[in-house]
């Protein structure tokens, strides 16, 4: 095995948690407070949300998902209007229990907010509008970022955005390690553009409804067959995700997320990733053995 590829396998790490929300809200801006479509707004509110909820800013491209938005109305529980130069920011209010169902049934996968990445913002020559646009974006996609103060850096885990309207924007690791160059210096899409790249980056989103089991394979010499490893491991339909864990004299160790509902099938679906050619060496129950032939 390749030092790259030993070090890719002992960096990953696999995030797994309870989604919390304190809310079910958020808000739209509507360019006349006295005339606008009610339809209108509930769908892109919660296009928004669902945004929020999940990292994907293309959620509303899946079909069944179009569908819930372009009925949002009657998952309202209540909406304010706050005036602005001749327009208004409304917020919309959606009942927890109707969202937490409606998410369950598109089967969307969600982003823990606890496992989000902090971010320090360090701006430099940006308006304060530019700064309340950035920070009330930020807030709506569910991003912990705060402008930088003071003191903030030393007490500090997570990254520091660093840039500015005319120079553009580097994203770096607290260490002063540099991750990430924007090339979009637009103040419409810098904040998607840093979900994005956390989403790719910090990975894993995770779904209510998965359990983990744990497999033990063998036969994996170099970083290219550990890739052929996990999209072979990530093919059964049962399995969300494969993580690498642990590498020892007994093999490497995996933690498969599949779908909580299909328990009973376990044996089947161990059974089947023996059938595409991987050496299976036992599993965290021992099923694994008894499907071995």
């Amino acid at each position: 095995m390749t030092r790259c590829g030993l070090s890719f396998f002992l960096s990953l790490v696999m995030l797994v948690g309870t989604f919390l929300y304190a809310d079910y809200s958020t808000l739209v801006l509507a360019e006349r407070w006295d005339s606008f479509d009610e339809q209108v707004v509930f769908s892109h509110a919660l296009e928004q949300l669902l945004i929020k909820m999940t990292g994907n800013e293309h959620v509303a491209s899946i079909s069944s998902v179009y569908e819930a938005v372009s009925h949002a109305s009657s998952r309202v529980k209540h909406f304010r209007l706050d005036h602005e130069d001749g327009g208004a920011w409304i917020e919309v209010v959606f009942d927890k229990s109707d969202i937490d169902t409606l998410v369950k049934q598109l089967g969307l996968r969600l982003w823990p907010i606890e496992h989000r990445p902090k971010t320090l913002m360090e701006m430099q020559d940006c308006s304060d509008a530019f700064v309340s646009h950035s920070l009330l974006m930020a807030n709506m996609r569910g991003l912990p970022l705060k402008e930088m103060l003071i003191n903030d850096v030393d007490q500090h885990q997570g990254y520091v955005l660093r840039g500015g309207c005319q120079q553009g924007w580097v994203l770096y690791t607290n260490e002063e390690e540099r991750c990430h160059q924007f090339e979009d210096k637009s103040k419409e899409r810098l904040i998607d553009d840093l979900l994005s790249y956390y989403v790719e980056h910090h990975g894993f989103l995770w779904r209510e409804t998965l359990s983990s089991h744990t497999v033990w394979l063998g036969s994996i010499d170099n970083f290219d067959q550990y890739q052929q490893t996990v999209a072979k491991l990530e093919s059964e339909p049962m399995v969300e995700r494969a993580v690498l864990e642990a590498i020892s004299q007994e093999g490497f160790r995996f933690r498969l997320f599949y779908t909580a509902d299909v328990d009973h099938s376990l044996g089947v679906m161990l059974a089947n990733l023996c059938s595409t050619g991987l050496n299976l060496l036992g599993d965290d129950c021992l099923m694994a053995k008894e499907v071995v032939v």
